[in-house]
């Protein structure tokens, strides 16, 4: 080490430069103040008594170790701490004791645990500082709901403990809750009840304790107006041992020996019988209100097949009915048909309407097959023709009252096999002559699709209106339309027709063309090399489009060259001499072996230009088409489609841009 004095002042230092401690001289005896740079260890730190305390220090200057003459303890303060005695006896072990008298003895380092048991939860609830002012804090708190307590001394279920009401609890003694009687003490009970309660005439009752029965007898002598004489068991021959009063008997008209007198084989009508000694097999019986019954041939039932069965089977019609109301302004009931009501999640019945089937010549009864099908969800399927009108009908459908030869009705009728069918909807007169048709076509006559027939005159009709089947085409006074409307005949229309219109222009000119675009005319035969010129361009009114540009040269004496035309456009708000647009272009070959030839350019783009747009076309070679001292002769026509279903220039007012 090395050390240096700077008036008063030294720093000790090892010799790789590592600062040890400052030596500072202070007050008027320059006493020497350590200032150790590090950590400070000692086998014995002694300070001097002093009676009076040191000055705190001032904020940052770390703090002083002092004793004190007065009572000798050491001290410790600083400015962020208040005097703290450094000298208090600090205690390294405590015993801890339990209840049953267990001692554990805790030193310093060892850790002691608090074991939660049944209801008992133990919580660390502060565990900040761990001064007196703020100690740390452990909770142990309670929940014995739903807990078992037992008493000291007895055994489990014998007592239980209760809250009293003013803050204590007390083990109380579990009442008998048991209300139940053994079989024994019922017996006991009932049986004495019945042996010797109430009033019990002519009956003696004994309860058998042993067995737990009771013994009922009765005293036929003692009972009330009885004579044993009277009474017979109905299981024995009694015949001579007593007689029937006929008048007890009234409807059998027996006489008082039980013979047959008067009782004949037939159940006469005044005492409830036919007056025949047959019945008809599964005949029902009916009154005739006459006081008789009849058995009804013509109305049976079969077991066999639940099967209720009406009618005369040789002449007449057979009716259900209800029965008709009765009084004044009385409303008629329901006739209710009911099939069968199904169990848990089965289906309900249906109710099915049966006719006969045609057979073969002769008396043999026809067999019958269901006809109609109202299922359980009300749906109807009928199996045949249907009919809502006063006639007949030899329609699939038809709905007509029918009453006079002018009344109309409606038909829905189908006819042909699978592969050359039609069905149809006839709204029609009583006849075929007059009336319409919309009827499906899927192959009669050649035709696919739906077709309007008018009848004129004409059973067959005329087609009025046809729509293509594959690709919804028109065609209106003819069956073969080629696009989307396809008329045959007049139109006629009292308001404007907002469409797409296609206008032919002629461009012929003369010149040389060569590497150099020009632009064919709108208005005169001078082409032009720039767009903007008047006689090359026209301004668009509205969208639309350049649908095609068809050229033939003449003294075509050059090439093969690559012969382009293309369709340009200029927007608004700029002067037209600036870059156009160019919107398409197609090429044609043409050599000097194709001069007086037509060359169809055939443009795509759905549109080309917009509302207040400039148009031109122009036509370029990548050579020169002319070798010869003649002038090239150009006849050129172009199809320009104006869409007026987008005409952006609709008002009266200035526009700058393209609409």
């Amino acid at each position: 080490m090395k050390s240096s004095l700077i008036k008063g002042i030294g720093e000790v230092v090892t010799d790789y430069g590592a600062r040890v401690m400052k030596v500072i001289k202070k007050g008027l005896l320059q006493r020497s103040l350590f200032d150790f740079y590090g950590d400070v260890k000692a086998d014995t730190f002694r300070t001097k008594e002093n009676a009076s305390v040191p000055t705190t220090p001032t904020d940052g200057k770390g703090g002083v170790i002092y004793t004190k003459s007065s009572d000798g303890k050491l001290y410790y303060k600083s400015n962020e701490v208040a005097e703290v005695e450094l000298s208090t006896n600090q205690a390294t072990t405590f015993i801890l004791e339990d209840g049953d008298g267990t001692e554990v003895t805790l030193s310093q380092g060892k850790e002691l645990k608090i074991v939660e048991g049944t209801g008992i939860d133990v919580d660390w609830t502060d565990t900040d500082n761990g001064t007196d002012a703020d100690p740390f804090d452990i909770t142990i708190s309670c929940d014995l709901e739903g807990t078992e307590l037992k008493s000291t001394g007895e055994s489990g279920g014998t007592k239980f403990l209760r809250e009293d009401g003013d803050g204590t609890s007390s083990w109380q003694t579990t009442p008998d809750t048991n209300t139940q009687l053994t079989q024994e003490q019922v017996e006991d009970y009932a049986g004495a009840l019945i042996a010797t309660g109430g009033t019990k005439t002519g009956i003696s009752i004994t309860y058998q304790d042993g067995t737990g029965d009771v013994d009922f007898e009765v005293d036929h002598d003692a009972a009330t107006n009885f004579v044993a004489a009277e009474h017979y068991r109905w299981d024995n021959d009694i015949s001579g041992t007593a007689t029937i009063n006929a008048a007890n008997i009234p409807t059998l008209n027996q006489n008082t020996s039980g013979t047959a007198a008067g009782l004949s084989a037939t159940l006469v009508v005044g005492s409830g019988g036919t007056g025949t000694t047959s019945l008809a097999a599964d005949s029902i019986l009916t009154g005739n209100g006459s006081n008789a019954i009849v058995a009804e041939s013509y109305l049976t039932y079969s077991t066999s097949g639940e099967e209720l069965i009406i009618g005369n089977p040789d002449a007449g019609d057979a009716q259900i009915s209800r029965r008709d109301s009765s009084g004044t302004d009385t409303a008629g009931g329901k006739l209710i048909i009911s099939a069968g009501a199904a169990t848990g999640d089965a289906a309900g019945g249906a109710i099915e309407f049966h006719s006969s089937v045609a057979g073969s010549s002769g008396s043999s009864v026809q067999s019958t097959a269901e006809v109609a099908t109202i299922s359980k969800d009300g749906d109807l399927s009928i199996d045949g023709k249907a009919s809502i009108s006063s006639g007949r009908t030899t329609e699939a459908v038809e709905i007509s009252d029918f009453t006079v030869a002018s009344d109309s009705f409606v038909q829905v009728s189908a006819s042909g096999d699978t592969d050359d069918h039609r069905v149809g909807l006839k709204l029609k007169h009583n006849v075929d002559t007059y009336g319409f048709t919309l009827q499906s076509q899927d192959g009669v006559d050649g035709l696919h699709g739906l077709n309007v027939l008018r009848h004129e005159g004409s059973a067959g009709g005329n087609s009025a209106i046809f729509i293509e089947r594959d690709n919804g085409d028109v065609g209106i006074g003819n069956t073969a339309p080629t696009v989307k409307l396809e008329v045959t005949g007049d139109i006629k229309a009292s308001g404007t027709l907002t469409t797409k219109q296609r206008e032919v222009y002629f461009h012929n000119f003369e010149d040389k063309i060569g590497t150099t675009k020009h632009y064919i005319p709108f208005k005169s035969a001078a082409e032009q090399t720039t767009a903007y010129l008047e006689e090359a361009c026209f301004l668009s009114p509205c969208d639309g489009r350049v649908v095609s540009v068809t050229v033939r040269p003449h003294i075509l004496s050059a090439g093969p060259s690559d012969v382009t035309v293309d369709v340009s456009t200029f927007g608004l708000n700029a002067a037209a001499t600036g870059s156009w647009t160019a919107e398409e272009s197609k090429v044609h070959t043409m050599a000097a072996t194709d001069d007086h030839h037509a060359f169809h350019y055939v443009f795509d783009n759905a549109k080309h230009f917009e509302s207040g747009e400039l148009v031109a076309i122009g036509i370029q070679s990548d050579t020169n088409l002319d070798a010869g001292p003649y002038t090239m002769y150009w006849y050129v026509t172009a199809v320009i489609e104006y869409d007026w279903n987008n005409q952006g220039l609709t008002s009266h007012a200035e526009y700058d841009a393209a609409q």
